[in-house]
């Protein structure tokens, strides 16, 4: 799929001619180099289908193509979900909603990792520490579920444990931690099952139980396996960076208070607000519309504190209470 911007800003060499101050001059062109680095960056960041779901008549038209996936099957009555977890004391909470999890019943979870008991007898007879090779590979494939639970609720903040392990296209992914409407955003659609799709655990026990049960409602959630590729060579690089993005915000705040209102200042707004739009910036301080001169502040833009891990770090007295009463009955 081409992404392709269309710009409906006059030419420069139209509005910067001789006469035109040194510092509309050198701004026009500093955006103007700004913007075509980060449309090009952008454009090479993901070259194939850059995360968009394929349309639902499109995936109807290639049914009668796809092979039949013929899932394995352990027991119809319990429910098979392995865990790998080496983070113990999580910002997330994942911890006591395992441990409500595992008491519903037949229900059971098999903890992988640093967080795992010589007393929770797994299906698979492996330790599968933290950074041994293929060993989650091959553990996955004796379970339908994985949890890919994240350490912190931040926005946004989907890792490894959904995009590597969750994707392995074996086991389905349950996930917890950035907001559903997020994974909806970015993740493949119906790879996976959000926790915060359903109001309590039983509803979500209920969901597995049913799935557990039937196999054609249970293949529809690794039938991506089929229409997507999942590249792992792939390694994110900084487009920009926070400095910069707040000098042109300064820009724009003193082109705003300009005056004349003129082609060349509004040529410039459009251009700055034409950079933000490139990567679709979210900043919801930031009025484009009636800016005025005042200082602008990093923590404006990026609050550490709005559901992140930044923000409350379990304290010792809610380590020694997992240590003391969430983990050893999850072992």
């Amino acid at each position: 799929m081409n992404h392709t911007l269309n710009s409906t800003l006059l030419s420069q060499s139209d509005l910067f001619e001789n006469g035109t101050s040194i510092y509309l001059n050198t701004l026009a062109a500093v955006l103007t180099k700004e913007f075509h680095n980060r449309h090009d960056s952008y454009s090479k960041a993901c070259p194939y289908t850059c995360n968009q779901p394929l349309s639902t008549d499109l995936i109807d038209s290639l049914q009668p193509y796809l092979k039949p996936i013929i899932p394995h099957v352990l027991n119809r009555d319990i429910v098979y979900i392995a865990w790998f977890v080496s983070n113990c004391d999580s910002h997330s909470g994942r911890e006591e909603y395992v441990l409500k999890l595992r008491s519903q019943p037949g229900i059971r979870v098999d903890i992988y990792g640093d967080c795992s008991s010589i007393f929770n007898s797994h299906i698979v007879p492996l330790q599968c520490r933290k950074g041994t090779p293929n060993c989650m590979e091959k553990t996955l494939f004796n379970y339908r579920f994985y949890l890919a639970f994240e350490n912190s609720k931040c926005d946004t903040y989907i890792t490894e444990k959904y995009w590597m392990q969750g994707l392995n296209g074996q086991a389905i992914p349950i996930v917890l931690g950035a907001k559903r409407e997020q994974y909806q955003r970015i993740a493949v659609p119906n790879s996976y099952i959000h926790v915060d799709d359903y109001q309590t655990i039983e509803q979500l026990t209920k969901e597995l139980h049913r799935l557990n049960k039937n196999d054609s409602e249970y293949i529809k959630y690794l039938q991506w396996t089929q229409l997507y590729d999942v590249g792992g060579d792939y390694s994110p690089t900084a487009r920009y960076d926070m400095y910069s993005t707040l000098c042109f915000l300064g820009h724009y705040q003193r082109l705003h208070a300009m005056k004349p209102d003129n082609q060349q200042r509004n040529y410039l707004l459009k251009r700055i607000r034409d950079i933000f739009d490139i990567e679709k910036i979210h900043l919801p301080n930031f009025n484009w519309e009636t800016a005025k001169t005042k200082l602008i502040r990093i923590s404006e833009f990026h609050n550490p504190k709005v559901n992140c891990w930044d923000n409350d770090f379990p304290p010792f007295i809610r380590r020694a209470y997992n240590y003391l009463f969430t983990w050893w009955k999850l072992f």
